[in-house]
């Protein structure tokens, strides 16, 4: 069963980058562009590999370490433009450093700076090299170290493709169950230790194997882990029937618990996560769909939508594909267009949103649904008797 802190955890809204960038601008046109954000992506990639490239040949004895130079240039210049051109994007400059993702992809691209540029900045302020034996040679080589986080670059790529986010929320929501599993396992292990120990301790066969309980318990673990060993199990059969039925009974619960208890557990939370994580990315497609269905026919481009504003949006084609695509249902959403605006002329585009989102058909019914449908029909009922008592009179 999945954990309830778990589907907490998988429930929580997650920060879109995007919703800090300004709504005007050449900037925000460029971080949002899909030229952009594919580039990025190929940057992210060829980075990623030349990672192995760099290490296996950018040596001392290298011929041609100018390729290399230029290619790590070419990789820094391209991260520290994109770093710039996501922070110029902003609304707010300093809303960027309340994005972690955005503090991680600057922290990167610091130390990506400091890898590339800082000895060449050193050797030309100071003259000395990077090659040099004593002094400021080894202060400069200690820099090289920062080399080691090329390989955070590869996180990147997590973002860029959901389904790899989705596994990796997964395992990380899987930790405690994977854990418990592993205490049973522990568990169990220790029980058919001390059996084991116990009838085997004097006998040539469990010799080293089982002499004391820890060195049983470390040689059942190592079994389970690493896979059986066949001959052990058939020189014990033909040693002691007992002992032998006992390991083999160990080894199908170990069996069981490590395989299927643990492969079931990840599958199940998996597979919820990338259920949850699918409806949270689905959800902000459709939200940034209908704010382009807003933009379309927002007349005075004031973000608001009124009554004459949504009649032009139901009637353009674009408009109602891109709806019908993220599962609104339109005809139920047109119906009620004149409830929608019944106490007010216009709405934001926050509101309308969110109006929109209850109109998608696979949304199910929640308690609150059920509480605001009670709290509309007594203002009704208190309108209706309002109306009546004014007729009376």
């Amino acid at each position: 069963m999945f954990p309830k802190h778990c589907q907490r955890n998988c429930l929580r809204q997650s920060t879109d980058p995007e919703k800090i960038y300004s709504s005007k601008g050449c900037w925000q046109k460029i971080a949002r562009s899909a030229y952009f954000k594919g580039l990025t992506l190929f940057m992210v990639l060829m980075s990623t590999a030349w990672i192995a490239v760099d290490t296996d040949y950018n040596n001392s004895d290298c011929e041609h370490r100018y390729i290399f130079v230029t290619v790590d240039n070419i990789i820094c210049v391209y991260f520290c433009i994109e770093i710039t051109v996501r922070w110029l994007a902003c609304h707010v400059c300093s809303q960027a450093l309340q994005d972690w993702s955005f503090l991680f992809d600057l922290f990167l691209a610091v130390t990506m700076s400091i890898e590339t540029w800082g000895p060449q900045i050193v050797y030309w302020v100071t003259g000395r090299s990077t090659q040099s034996g004593l002094g400021m040679g080894s202060a400069l080589r200690s820099l090289r170290l920062i080399r080691i986080t090329r390989a955070f670059r590869m996180s990147r790529l997590f973002r860029s493709v959901p389904e790899l986010m989705i596994l990796v929320h997964g395992m990380f929501q899987g930790v405690r169950s994977v854990c418990t599993t592993l205490i049973l396992l522990l568990l169990v292990t220790y029980t058919f230790a001390v059996a084991m120990t116990q009838l085997l301790q004097n006998k040539d066969v469990g010799k080293g194997k089982f002499d004391d309980v820890a060195t049983a318990t470390n040689f059942l673990l190592m079994q389970t882990l690493c896979g059986f060993n066949a001959g052990f199990m058939t020189t014990m059969l033909n040693t002691d029937v007992v002992s032998f039925i006992i390991l083999l009974t160990y080894q199908l619960l170990g069996l069981a618990l490590w395989v299927n208890m643990l492969t079931g557990v990840m599958v199940d939370v998996v597979g919820t996560t990338a259920q949850l994580e699918q409806e949270e990315q689905s959800l902000k497609t459709l939200k940034r769909d209908i704010a382009d269905v807003v933009n379309l026919t927002d007349e005075n481009h004031d973000r608001t939508v009124t009554a004459v504003e949504f009649t032009h949006m139901i009637q353009n084609p674009v408009a109602v594909k891109k709806l019908y695509e993220g599962g609104v249902n339109v005809l139920a959403l047109v119906d009620y267009a004149d409830f929608v605006f019944r106490d007010t002329s216009e709405l934001s585009l926050e509101e309308f949103i969110e109006t929109v989102l209850q109109f998608r058909g696979q949304s199910p019914a929640t308690v609150k649904d059920v509480v605001d449908l009670r709290v509309f029909v007594s203002k009704e009922l208190a309108r209706l008797e309002k109306d009546v008592a004014t007729v009376k009179h």
